[in-house]
C-alpha cells in the first residue's frame, strides 16, 4: 500500500506544482496584464460557470469506486459492463448541462443582478457560454477518467489529467502578455480541455487497456436504482465543494464588493487553499488505498491508519501555517505586484479551520472511496448551510472578513467537529484523545514554524525578491522540513 500510495503521491506532486501555476503563477499575470477590474469580472465568470460542475452528481467517483472493487474482486465483466452504463450516463448529462447552460445564458444571468465592471453585457454572455462549454467538457471526461483508479493507476489519470491544465496555462498567460484579451482566454480553456484533455485521456486508455470497449449500454432498472441511490449523496459530496468554491464570489459580486476587494478575497483564497491542499492531496493517496481495507472488511487495520496519519498531517498543516502566517504579505506582494491585496484577517481566518479539519482528512476520503457518501454529504450540506448562511449575514456588517469568517465557522464545525463523530462510530476509533494529540502536535508545528519564519524575517529581510526566496529556502530548511521528517510515525519512516 505504501508503494501505491507513493506512486500516487508522486503524481500529485507534479498536479500541485502545475496547480501552483495555473493558481498563482496565471493568476499573478492575469492582474498585472489585465488589471484588478477585469480579473474581478473574469473570476466572477469563472466561478458561474464553475457552478456547472454540480451536476456531475459525483458520478465519476461512483463509478471509480465500482471499477476499484470489481478489478480488487477479478471481475471483468463487471468491471466493462460499468463501462458502458457509465458513458451512457453521461451521455444523458451531457446532454441535461447543455439545455441548463443555455438556459442560464439567457435567462440567469441577466437575473442575478451580478454587476461587472469591465465587461459589457454582450461579451458576459458569449465568455459564460464558452467558458460552461469547458465545464462540460470537463465533466464529461468524467465518464472514463476514473477507469485509472479502477485498475490501481490512480496515478495515470493524476498525470493525464494535469496536461490539459498545462496546456490552459500556456496558452492564457501567452495571450494575457502578448495583449489578448478575455475572449481569446476563453476559447483558450475550452481548446486545452478538448484537445490536451480528451485526446490525450483517449489514446491513452485504448493504448494501455486494449481490451476494453467503450460503448454505452442502457442500464437495467437495478443498475439505475443503485446510481440513484448513491448517486443522491454523490451529488453532494461532489456538488457541495463546488458552491462553496463559486457562490462566495458571487455573493461578493451581488453585495456590490467587487474590484480590489474581490481580488484580495481570491487571491488569499487561492494561496491558502494551495497550501491547505498539500496534506489533502496526501489523504487522497492514503484513502485511495487504504479503502480497499474496507472492501475486504478490515476495519481494525484503518484504525492505526488513521492514527498515524492524522498525527502527520496536523504536523504538516501546522508548519505551513504557522509559516504563511508570517509570510502572507511578503507572498502576495511578490505574486501579484500589488501589496494591497494582503488583509491580514482574510489570511487569518482561510487557515483558521486547519486545526480541526487536519485530523479529519483520511476519514473523510476512506468514506469518499469506500462508497459511504451519505456522510460526507450530510457533512458538506452542514457546512454549505452553515457557511454560506453565517457567512452572508457576518458581511452585511463586516464586508468581506465577516464573510470569510462565517465559512470559516461552517468549515469548522462541519468538517471538525460531526465528520469526527461518524469517524468514531464507524470506525470504533476514540476521536477525542486522537484530536487532543493531533491539535498539541500542530499547534508546536505552528509555533516553531512561525518562529523560524519570524527570526528570518528579521535576519534576511524580504527587501528584494533575492531575499525573499532565500528566506523561504532557508525557512523550508529549518522550519518546516525538521517539524515534516517528526511528524512522520517512526515505521512509516524508516520504509521511507
Amino acid at each position: 500500500m505504501l508503494r501505491r500510495a507513493s506512486a500516487s503521491f508522486a503524481a500529485q506532486l507534479w498536479s500541485l506544482v502545475v496547480s501552483l501555476a495555473d493558481r498563482m503563477l496565471l493568476v499573478g499575470i492575469l492582474i498585472r496584464y489585465w488589471g484588478t477590474d477585469t480579473y474581478g469580472d473574469w473570476a466572477t465568470l469563472i466561478a458561474a460557470a464553475g457552478l456547472l460542475s454540480m451536476g456531475e452528481f459525483g458520478l465519476n467517483i461512483y463509478f471509480g469506486n465500482n471499477w476499484q472493487k470489481a478489478h480488487i474482486q477479478g471481475d471483468e465483466e463487471k468491471f466493462q459492463r460499468f463501462i458502458s452504463i457509465s458513458l451512457a450516463t453521461y451521455i444523458i448529462l451531457g446532454i441535461a448541462l447543455t439545455i441548463i447552460t443555455l438556459l442560464i445564458a439567457f435567462v440567469g444571468v441577466p437575473a442575478t443582478g451580478l454587476t461587472f465592471k469591465a465587461f459589457e453585457t454582450d461579451s458576459v454572455l458569449f465568455l459564460f457560454l464558452v467558458l460552461a462549454g469547458a465545464n462540460i467538457s470537463r465533466v464529461m471526461r468524467g465518464s472514463i477518467s476514473q477507469i485509472y483508479r479502477g485498475r490501481g493507476r490512480f496515478e495515470i489519470s493524476i498525470l493525464i489529467s494535469s496536461l490539459s491544465t498545462v496546456a490552459t496555462i500556456i496558452l492564457v498567460s501567452t495571450s494575457a502578455i502578448a495583449g489578448g484579451g478575455v475572449v481569446a482566454a476563453a476559447i483558450a480553456y475550452l481548446a486545452a480541455d478538448i484537445i490536451f484533455g480528451w485526446g490525450v485521456l483517449l489514446f491513452d486508455l485504448k493504448r494501455r487497456y486494449p481490451h476494453l470497449t467503450f460503448r454505452p449500454v442502457r442500464p437495467t432498472n437495478d443498475e439505475l436504482s443503485d446510481i440513484f441511490r448513491l448517486g443522491k449523496w454523490y451529488g453532494l459530496l461532489q456538488g457541495t465543494p463546488v458552491v462553496w468554491l463559486q457562490v462566495p464570489v458571487l455573493m461578493i459580486g451581488s453585495l456590490g464588493l467587487g474590484g480590489i476587494a474581490l481580488v484580495s478575497f481570491v487571491v488569499t483564497r487561492t494561496l491558502t487553499n494551495f497550501a491547505r491542499q498539500i496534506a489533502e492531496m496526501l489523504a487522497r493517496s492514503v484513502g485511495v488505498e487504504a479503502a480497499n481495507m474496507l472492501h475486504l472488511d478490515k476495519k481494525a487495520e484503518l484504525v492505526g491508519t488513521l492514527s498515524s496519519f492524522g498525527r502527520f498531517a496536523s504536523g504538516l498543516s501546522g508548519a505551513i501555517v504557522g509559516g504563511l502566517m508570517i509570510f502572507g504579505a511578503s507572498v502576495i506582494f511578490f505574486w501579484t505586484g500589488k501589496p494591497q491585496l494582503f488583509s491580514p484577517w482574510l489570511l487569518f481566518w482561510f487557515l483558521a479551520p486547519s486545526v480541526l479539519v487536519a485530523p479529519a482528512i483520511l476519514t473523510k476520503m476512506l468514506f469518499e472511496f469506500g462508497n459511504v457518501p451519505k456522510i460526507i454529504g450530510i457533512v458538506n450540506l452542514l457546512q454549505m448551510f452553515v457557511g454560506l448562511s453565517l457567512g452572508y449575514a457576518l458581511a452585511q456588517f463586516y464586508g468581506i472578513p465577516g464573510l470569510v469568517a462565517g465559512l470559516a465557522i461552517g468549515e469548522a464545525l462541519a468538517q471538525g467537529v460531526v465528520l469526527p463523530v461518524f469517524c468514531q462510530r464507524h470506525f470504533g476509533l476514540n476521536y477525542l484523545r486522537y484530536l487532543l494529540l493531533c491539535v498539541s502536535i500542530f499547534a508546536v508545528a505552528a509555533i516553531w514554524s512561525g518562529l523560524i519564519a519570524w527570526s528570518i524575517l528579521a535576519l534576511v529581510g524580504v527587501e528584494s525578491l533575492v531575499t525573499f526566496l532565500t528566506g523561504g529556502l532557508l525557512w523550508g530548511m529549518l522550519g518546516f522540513l525538521p517539524v515534516v521528517i517528526l511528524a512522520i510515525p517512526g515505521r512509516q519512516r524508516a520504509r521511507l
